[in-house]
């Protein structure tokens, strides 16, 4: 890498790597709290998920039906969809008729 001395450009670390500096050198060791989770599926019933424990919402792009949107959906129920073997039996078991919802797409 350059030095600012030759004038190419200033090393900006972003992201992870920012991160870990500042630990590593004494700077502010509390990370930001990770409030969104986006998970791509390979499954037959869903395409992608999106959780927002801020607001405790669940987004489910269907494979087939299109993207739905369930409100007051906790944090523990998202934890065991995301480790669950099959996303759609799961769904179905534990998901669907249970919460509040709206199709957004």
């Amino acid at each position: 890498m350059p030095d600012n001395t030759t004038g190419s450009f200033d090393y900006q670390p972003s992201g992870q790597a920012r991160l870990e500096e500042l630990a590593f050198s004494g700077g502010p060791a509390i990370l930001p709290e990770v409030t969104e989770f986006t998970m791509d599926v390979s499954s037959t019933c869903c395409a992608q998920v999106i959780y927002d424990a801020q607001s405790q919402t669940l987004a489910i792009q269907f494979q087939k039906r299109g993207t739905y949107v369930y409100n007051n959906f906790p944090m523990e129920d998202y934890t065991e969809f995301a480790n669950s073997g099959s996303k759609g039996q799961y769904f179905n078991e534990n998901i669907r008729g249970q919460f509040e919802y709206e199709r957004i797409g």
